[in-house]
């Protein structure tokens, strides 16, 4: 597969000889030229997309599932569809290179054959299978028709939707590798998205709950020919997981490709795909379901089954009465409705039309079943499908609603009657006005929009979207797979907890929404302008909630939203990231509604909100918006959390039709499972990672007592001791002010340090505890620089500060524990678990002025560092807290303040062959 490491020793490409290549070629009339090239790619290495982004399309990154490895891809819904089909087993393909080679002197006619234009050929992916080879891409058709429009002959369509060049397919003439071009065309509307849902139990890691339950539905499809998804579920015959996993490993066949996985109330799972067909035709039929007893003898339509039909189960007395009277007045020459057939009937004369449609379902009857009241029976218990019987017409009413009521503005008369004329013309079947106003109200009048210049985004309407445009994935109904991350600034104004001086600046939120629910899956606070390190903030607390990050996550085009560090986190996620196409927001539309409502309406009636005298700060430093009792920055969380996790999981939305979220939710995961979502242990190495440099560069000198010194403050560390005087990369957490990591040596590795009151600190952000040194230096701090004296004033600052009595207590008791040690006492103790507490559940993410200007990706190059390692160390899930009575009894236990965490030495060697063995990564675009 894609990504499988080329090695020339050996002749191993990917664990596939080069001998069985080579013959494979040699089969396939490939010529010694063409071997050649072969050779080359595979030992060579990618090249970017050319052209980088396709007009209207979504950029991203697709990571193969066997090996990890990136490729970039600039149209990500049809190269990511295609990249998935390449890696299903049943593909037959051997081995796939992104964007392999490029090919110059291509020659093709353009301008109707006025000149010939001589260009440089970069194919999408090159592919190596037992049934062709060759290179391959894939566009969207109406690039390939525009294309055609403006007199250019690269492409040529040379049967409905089936597309060439042969211009390239010469080129490629003296190597007798093939070439393909392929459509949107080639899969159908839901492969991406169920592939999405399915590729995490592709997995070898992916356990079976049960079995047995297994075995047995396998059995009964295998004896029905089909069931429904929604009764296994309903019935809790099998999990949604375990149903999930026998459609991947094709246990049961599910038809990927015009079917929705997720969707409980439609699709069903059929015991192979002659009795699928069996079902596409019973469904297209007017009289119900074939029979699907295809076993042991070949599907016809004339075949007649033995038995009554399988809807026959359905019929009521009443169907069966009514259809024979239908029976009985067909060798009537004039007959009137019955009693019963309605009251609008009763009475009246039944046209010629009806009993002509009647005979041919009695016929039809008596061809499948030798019984014609068989057809006659009325499917009442099929009422209420909406399926679209008439492809080709609703195609022509999509074009003529486009032209005419959306573009021309026409009435929705004027509209159906162009349709008519133009189906009639075209001989195609013509529906009713009425179906035409239901079209109407099915048609998503969304806008495009369009960003004007300025910091201020101002939106102007620059058309409506084309029906039947829309991207499947954007329409899913599944949480937690699809979501997006935006920032919005936040027009309050809140005061330091601690000293209750106004904190100066934008605050910002940073927010990931859920597309299928609109719910905020993960939000922080920030003080500084958007960067790396609110993005990281972001994902770290989607990770502390829900233990995994969404399948597919959606941005702009913001810089902080591709650094190497994030890239990193994705990819433990198995997280795609897509790029939403410049100056169209529509894409990111659930965001910004959120944000809107956000700033609009939840922080309109909070003290400190700055909507309506934003100006006059600019004006007056002593101003103070409505009320002079400022919020604090642990009100404002706990009004969000209040806002978002507690008063919207109880109410409904347009997306979870009125039924409150966590119902949704929990209605959702049991109906398609979990199994989608890739597990990740947030613990203090991932933290490492992302951690920023300090400030002045990050070099520090290890003092002798053992610590660093970070912000006037000291973190200690027993194993810095062995480095004394040592300069060492610093690196402070992104999130809990009272750790640091230091970098000491590539054979050494990272040591892990905290503050003596790290469980006082934890609680603050790190901006507020740096306004509170700042105004210590000017009073008791005047002239002091030990950094151990700074860090015991500050803490009993913030101690005599607290406002919450029993919040104080217990801060009071901590730091009468640890003040009396002695600082020389100070070790590391032998389980970092039970001592490093971690942040509260939201934490502000927000960093000195120093080091507002880096991004998170700095800490990997700084100082000459390499890529930090991975280690071992696990701490507590991000936001849980340790009761005091445990700390304290740990504390007691252990006799010393733990400052640092596992020794490095240990770490590096548990995870030398764990670094061999890690998946790189590399993005499409580094942000430093």
């Amino acid at each position: 597969m894609q990504g499988c490491h080329t090695s020339s020793m050996g002749g191993m490409v990917g664990g596939i000889d080069f001998d069985q290549i080579d013959a494979l070629l040699q089969n396939q009339l490939v010529t010694e030229q063409g071997i050649e090239l072969v050779h080359a790619i595979l030992e060579g290495e990618p090249l970017e997309p050319k052209p980088r982004i396709q007009p209207g399309g979504v950029r991203g990154d697709y990571v193969c599932p066997s090996t990890g490895i990136s490729i970039r891809l600039n149209h990500f819904t049809l190269q990511s569809a295609l990249l998935q089909e390449l890696d299903d087993p049943s593909s037959k393909c051997l081995v796939y290179r992104g964007w392999p080679t490029e090919f110059g002197g291509l020659r093709y006619s353009v301008k109707n054959g006025s000149r010939t234009q001589v260009d440089i050929f970069r194919p999408f992916v090159f592919h190596v299978g037992e049934l062709w080879s060759g290179f391959a891409d894939i566009f969207p058709t109406s690039k390939l028709k525009r294309s055609v429009e403006r007199g250019s002959a690269l492409y040529v369509e040379v049967d409905h939707g089936h597309w060439t060049s042969p211009a390239i397919t010469e080129r490629l003439s003296p190597t007798g590798l093939r070439y393909r071009v392929l459509t949107e065309k080639h899969f159908g509307h839901w492969y991406l998205h169920n592939i999405g849902i399915l590729s995490r139990y592709h997995q070898p890691d992916y356990k079976v709950m049960d079995p047995t339950a297994c075995e047995t539905v396998v059995a009964m499809v295998k004896d029905r020919g089909f069931m429904f998804r929604r009764d296994l579920i309903d019935l809790q015959l099998v999990c949604a997981d375990d149903l999930n996993y026998l459609i991947v490993t094709r246990r049961v066949y599910f038809p990927l490709h015009s079917q929705d996985v997720t969707d409980m109330r439609s699709s069903a799972i059929f015991r192979d795909q002659i009795a699928h067909e069996s079902f596409k035709a019973a469904r297209a039929a007017t009289d119900g379901f074939l029979s699907l007893d295809t076993t042991g003898k070949d599907a016809s339509g004339d075949a007649k089954p033995s038995g009554e039909p399988d809807f026959m189960q359905l019929v009521s007395r009443e169907a069966w009465e009514f259809a024979e009277r239908k029976l009985q007045t067909l060798s009537e020459r004039v007959s009137s409705w019955w009693p019963g057939s309605g009251p609008k009937r009763v009475g009246k004369l039944i046209p010629p039309a009806t009993k002509a449609l009647w005979q041919s379902q009695a016929e039809r009857g008596e061809l499948l079943y030798d019984s014609a009241i068989f057809g006659l029976i009325p499917r009442w218990d099929g009422r209420g499908f909406r399926a679209k019987r008439y492809p080709e017409s609703e195609q022509l009413w999509d074009e003529v609603y486009l032209e005419c009521r959306l573009t021309k503005r026409m009435t929705l008369r004027a509209t159906h009657g162009e349709f008519v004329v133009r189906a009639e013309t075209r001989g195609l079947p013509v529906f009713s006005y009425t179906t035409a106003k239901a079209r109407d109200r099915e048609c998503d009048l969304s806008v495009f929009v369009e960003a004007r210049d300025g910091r201020a985004a101002r939106y102007a309407i620059a058309g409506f979207a084309k029906p039947g445009t829309a991207n499947r994935l954007y329409q899913t109904t599944v949480p937690v797979y699809f979501a997006h991350i935006d920032h919005t600034p936040l027009p309050i104004k809140i005061e330091n907890s601690v000293n209750r001086r106004l904190i100066k600046g934008q605050i910002w939120l940073s927010a990931m929404i859920d597309e299928a629910t609109g719910a905020k899956l993960a939000w922080t606070i920030s003080f500084g302008a958007p960067s790396a390190r609110s993005v990281m903030t972001v994902l770290f607390e989607c990770i502390r909630r829900h233990g995994c990050l969404p399948t597919f996550i959606v941005v702009d085009n913001a810089p902080e939203f591709d650094s190497l560090v994030m890239h990193s986190i994705l990819r433990l996620g198995r997280a795609n990231l897509l790029w939403r196409p410049p100056y169209q927001p529509r894409y990111g539309a659930p965001v910004e509604a959120a944000n809107n409502k956000i700033t609009v309406q939840s922080l309109q009636m909070l003290a400190g909100n700055t909507v309506a005298v934003k100006s006059l700060y600019q004006y007056s430093r002593t101003f103070i918006a409505r009320n002079p009792e400022l919020m604090t920055l642990t009100e404002l969380t706990a009004f969000f959390t209040g806002v978002f996790d507690e008063v919207e999981q109880e109410v409904g939305s347009a997306r979870t039709g009125d039924e409150p979220v966590k119902d949704y939710v929990a209605r959702r995961k049991a109906e398609v499972g979990v199994g989608y979502r890739t597990p990740i242990n947030l613990n203090l190495s991932v933290r490492r990672i992302c951690s920023p440099p300090a400030s002045g560069g990050g070099m520090r000198t290890i003092s002798d007592e053992g610590y660093v010194e970070v912000d006037n403050l000291a973190y200690f560390s027993e194993d810095l001791k062995r480095f004394r005087r040592q300069r060492v990369a610093v690196h402070p957490d992104l999130i809990h002010p009272g750790f640091v990591y230091v970098y000491v040596s590539a054979a050494v590795g990272w040591i892990d340090a905290k503050s003596t009151y790290a469980d006082i600190f934890e609680d603050y952000s790190r901006r507020e505890l740096l306004g509170v040194i700042a105004e210590l230096k000017r009073g008791k701090l005047r002239g002091v620089n030990n950094p151990v004296v700074k860090a015991r004033v500050l803490a009993k600052t913030v101690v005599e500060r607290e406002r919450d009595p029993a919040r104080r207590d217990e801060l009071a008791q901590k730091f009468e524990q640890f003040s009396n040690r002695a600082s020389a006492l100070l070790m590391t103790a032998p389980d970092t678990r039970n001592q490093c507490n971690v942040p509260p559940d939201v934490e502000a993410d927000a960093m000195d002025g120093d080091m507002s200007g880096s991004t998170a990706g700095e800490c990997l190059e700084s100082a000459g560092i390499g890529r930090p390692d991975r280690g071992d160390g696990a701490a507590a899930p991000l936001g849980a807290t340790v009761p005091a009575g445990d700390k304290a009894g740990s504390d007691a236990e252990a006799g010393t303040v733990d400052a640092g965490g596992k020794g490095s030495s240990a770490d590096q060697s548990d995870r030398s062959g764990e670094d061999d063995d890690e998946i790189s990564v590399t993005p499409s675009r580094l942000s430093f």
